[in-house]
């Protein structure tokens, strides 16, 4: 009886592990594929997210550094405009055809002496000249000299602007964009031929104003290409920003 029950439990056991064992094995194989799938996703993904990590660093990187450039260049443009504009103003007004300089024909003798006291670019003996006509009674002569002197004012203030410029556009040409490099270039070439009539101007050389009408033509020209050029540069960063491209 003992061995009967024996026999069949023997049985059922062999029956349950041809029944249980594959589906145990089956099981313990599953999980540790899943283990070992698990793991390869974790080191494939560790490489990736350092990866984005190191992205985003460079990225933050980039924009600081972009925008610290970005200021530098926008204040360099400013100031380089700046410069052309101070230049252009002066020297258009004198040897454009029509002259806009101011005109003391007319001046009462307390103007001359005020303007003699004011005139800037000006030495204390040129200015000592009209102040000793007047002083002489010679108010018409004085008028002439301050007329003179104050053309002198303008044409040295407009060249120091033009140097102050030239050199802005040497020490700074790292900063241009290649299209407002070649404006640059273009602008500093006509008015150092302006430069060099004031030059003529103020040694007592004789010069007419249309010696220089067609170089003040190219420049007022080149100041609406510059400005625009230069806007264009200054604002592009902005509009990347918008577009998160930055």
């Amino acid at each position: 009886m003992v061995s009967e029950f024996l026999s069949a439990f023997a049985l059922i056991a062999v029956s349950l592990a041809a029944t249980l064992l594959p589906k145990y094995l089956e099981r313990r194989l599953q999980l540790v594929l899943d283990k070992q799938l698990e793991e390869h996703r974790v080191a494939l993904q560790r490489p990736m997210e350092e990866f984005r990590q190191v992205l985003a660093i460079d990225r933050e990187r980039y924009s600081k550094d972009y925008g610290l450039f970005a200021e530098r260049r926008n204040a360099v443009y400013a100031k380089t405009y700046s410069l052309f504009e101070q230049a252009r103003g002066p020297f258009g007004r004198h040897f454009n055809l029509l002259g806009q300089s101011r005109d003391f024909s007319e001046a009462s003798e307390r103007e001359l002496r005020h303007v003699a006291q004011k005139l800037a670019k000006v030495s204390p003996v040129e200015c000592g000249e009209i102040v000793d006509l007047l002083d002489s009674g010679n108010v018409q002569g004085a008028r002439k000299l301050t007329n003179l002197m104050n053309e002198r004012s303008f044409l040295r203030f407009a060249t120091n602007a033009y140097e102050k410029f030239r050199n802005s556009c040497v020490v700074n040409a790292l900063y241009f964009a290649p299209h407002v490099n070649a404006l640059l270039t273009e602008a500093v070439g006509d008015l150092s031929t302006l430069a060099a009539l004031s030059y003529d101007v103020i040694t007592g050389a004789p010069v007419l104003r249309r010696d220089g009408a067609d170089a003040v033509t190219r420049v007022d020209g080149l100041a609406v290409r510059l400005r625009t050029a230069m806007r264009d540069d200054m604002q592009e960063g902005f509009l990347d920003e918008d577009r998160g491209a930055i």
